[in-house]
């Protein structure tokens, strides 16, 4: 049989479905996928030349190579489950290396990040009818997706926008992939910004997220999370976000306390230091983990805690410390904030004589914004121990009684609808005080400290 000789316009021709898949980043396998979905999984074009090579099986799509039809063994043990970029695709160890390095190429091109975003309680609050209908608010202000009313955080449709322009953005959820891609739409209704960037716990099963099904260097992507405990592998990857919490009430955030303006600030920081270009390091050397960190660091700088009376004090004491403050071991002249369990001790009745406060009275709002030390300006005065400006943290003990009268008791109501703190107590902790009050007192300090600032 006679067969006719093949040009290399030929062999370019017949070799390019292979190595455009080989060679191309994220977009182009999707693109290759979906045409091997219409002729059948793992089925190469007609006249295709196939060379006898050994494949290393980059994507695997229903238990089939899609490079070379291959059939592979369904152990679970294959690679990684990659279903949100094409049902059923698993990528091995190799193929997501190359891809995190392209992808993240490609956006150093752009001058953007990776930025990975929670859904529930960080960009959005939902309910289920049966919950929304006990709130007793309109629906007019909700939307509604298949029984499901959601409540978007205030301006967190300005937040994306603006953040989209220095990041490319990833949803992540522990919900189903159905409830996602809903709060998704409801969020991009456009599609402008996640795309498929879209990672549910039908990848990702279990209780905790993690970054090895992000298609981008470790170096390279941050996190906004109101849960830190999900992340137990990345937390210096990781910004966490203060709780938002829908009730209907006028205690509820607004456009005017949200702290998304905050993370914007932070975020856009880190941006620019990372792309800046007097440093030497070529972007691939640069690191966001150590950018956060140092922006973290800025958080509570200028101020020094004495801490009085208080159980744990050493994690207090290590949080503010990574958190930019110094802790000394004496009430003295240089001691800023007093953080206290008590009112009316010596400590507490010194620091009021002392004056270790800012004084909001003298500050117009204007300056209080422009003010190195402006962050610390979160209990008004009706709320504070002993009615003073003293910028105290305080924490009741015995926290799982509501029992108390004055201003020690404003204070605690005043935490509970700043922190979410009902949220943190769950049946199996109220027997265990200690770890509850450890919570508390972290939760408190973040919230007070860390999430408002960001």
């Amino acid at each position: 049989m006679k067969v006719d000789p093949m040009t290399v316009e030929d062999v370019a021709a017949n070799l390019e479905p292979v190595l455009s898949f080989k060679e191309g980043g994220v977009r182009e396998l999707i693109q290759r996928l979906q045409c091997s979905s219409k002729r059948g999984h793992g089925v190469l074009p007609d006249n295709t030349l196939v060379l006898e090579r050994s494949c290393e099986h980059p994507a695997v799509v229903n238990g089939v190579c899609n490079d070379c039809c291959q059939t592979i063994e369904e152990d679970g043990n294959y690679g990684l489950d990659f279903s949100y970029l094409h049902m059923g695709l698993r990528l091995s160890r190799g193929e997501i290396d190359r891809l995190r390095c392209l992808e993240t190429e490609r956006l150093f091109s752009q001058k953007k990040l990776h930025l990975v975003l929670d859904i529930d309680n960080t960009l959005i609050h939902s309910f289920r009818s049966e919950a929304f209908s006990k709130l007793g608010v309109p629906k007019y202000d909700m939307q509604e997706v298949d029984g499901i009313f959601v409540k978007l955080r205030p301006l967190v449709s300005d937040f994306l926008e603006r953040a989209s322009t220095m990041f490319e953005m990833h949803l992540y959820t522990l919900g189903s992939r159905s409830y996602a891609k809903k709060m998704a739409k409801i969020l991009d209704p456009q599609d402008k910004y996640f795309d498929h960037r879209i990672i549910s716990r039908d990848e990702s099963p279990g209780l905790v997220k993690t970054l090895d099904l992000v298609l981008g260097m470790e170096s390279s992507i941050l996190i906004l999370d109101d849960n830190d405990e999900v992340w137990p592998n990345h937390e210096r990857n990781l910004i966490l976000m203060k709780e938002f919490l829908f009730t209907g009430k006028k205690t509820d955030e607004n456009e005017m306390n949200t702290p998304l303006n905050d993370i914007l600030k932070a975020l856009s920081a880190i941006h620019t230091a990372f792309f800046d270009d007097n440093i030497q390091a070529t972007f691939r050397d640069r690191d966001v983990r150590e950018l956060a960190s140092s922006v973290r660091s800025t958080v509570l700088k200028g101020c020094n805690l004495y801490v009085s009376n208080v159980k744990y004090s050493g994690i207090l004491r290590l949080i503010a410390k990574e958190l930019g403050a110094t802790c000394s071991k004496e009430l003295n002249h240089s001691v800023t904030h007093l953080v206290s369990c008590y009112k009316g001790t010596e400590d507490f009745n010194r620091a009021v004589r002392e004056e270790k406060y800012l004084d909001d009275d003298t500050k117009t709002e204007q300056s209080k914004r422009s003010s190195s030390q402006s962050h610390i300006h979160y209990f008004p005065s009706s709320v504070t121990p002993a009615d003073s400006e003293v910028p105290f943290l305080v924490h009741k003990h015995s926290p799982m009684r509501m029992g108390g009268t004055g201003a020690k008791n404003k204070v605690w109501k005043f935490l509970q609808q700043q922190s979410g703190y009902e949220q943190i107590i769950t049946d199996d902790q109220k027997n265990d005080g200690k770890k509850v009050e450890r919570e508390i007192f972290i939760k408190i300090l973040y919230v007070c400290f860390a999430r408002k600032s960001f």
